[in-house]
């Protein structure tokens, strides 16, 4: 999300396969975080090491470069590392596991996967029962 070559401009909000709120959230608090001061970025080279490796990495698996904004299984990843970078609070791991099982629920059946309602009962887990 951040400009590698202008590096007070954040970009947030292009992120795939999330839960797109909470992925907002998360870059905005990220964002925040660094023009309070509460952190500084990684060197500009220390930066581009990181994105040509994640644009290498999609490559050798047949991906197209379009895919890098693509979270899917590693939203909740992306989630623990802007908490590490920037001390930020971390998104609940529960959130990514409700997104996940709900895109597979809509992949069942089109038709049913809303009338459910999901219940988080901690941090990690969640129930989920058919709406009334």
């Amino acid at each position: 999300m951040v400009n590698i070559n202008e590096p007070t401009m954040f970009l947030i909000g292009l992120v795939e396969k999330a839960c797109l709120v909470v992925a907002i959230d998360a870059q905005a608090r990220y964002a925040t975080a660094f023009i309070k001061g509460d952190f500084t970025l990684p060197s500009k080279q220390t930066m581009m090491v990181e994105w040509k490796g994640h644009a290498d990495a999609l490559r050798d698996e047949g991906r197209p470069q379009s895919h890098i904004h693509l979270l899917d299984d590693k939203e909740d990843a992306y989630y623990a590392a802007l908490t590490k970078e920037s001390g930020i609070s971390r998104v609940p791991p529960v959130l990514s596991r409700i997104r996940s099982h709900d895109t597979e629920e809509k992949r069942k059946n089109l038709y049913t996967y809303r009338d459910y309602e999901y219940i988080v009962v901690d941090n990690e887990t969640f129930t989920r029962r058919l709406e009334k």
